[in-house]
């Protein structure tokens, strides 16, 4: 019996940590969103071309320049989305129509 409540407790315990990090990389996204307000798509861009670079410099982006090309893509992509105030995301809900 103790072992089932220990492996409940691990399990919740397990949850909140993994809920807990999504949350705080949403708003880190959302405070670069923020700064990201007034730059262009072009300095977005650079930015994002700058950040692949390092992470493929220090091992953490692995693949092909196909690859590189289309995560560059995404996630210019996802900052403009999210420094232009649009509330829309992956199931495609945005914010209520006004009647």
């Amino acid at each position: 019996m103790d072992e089932l409540i220990a492996k409940a407790w691990r399990f919740v315990r397990e949850r909140f940590r993994s809920y807990q990090s999504e949350r705080k990389l949403h708003g880190l996204k959302r405070a670069r969103a923020r700064r990201d307000a007034d730059r262009t798509r072009k300095d977005i861009e650079t930015l994002v071309k700058q950040q692949l670079t390092r992470e493929y410099a220090s091992g953490r982006f692995t693949g092909g320049l196909d690859a590189m090309k289309r995560e560059l893509q995404r996630r210019v992509k996802e900052r403009m989305m999210m420094s232009r105030g649009q509330k829309l995301h992956a199931t495609g809900h945005g914010p209520p129509s006004p009647l």
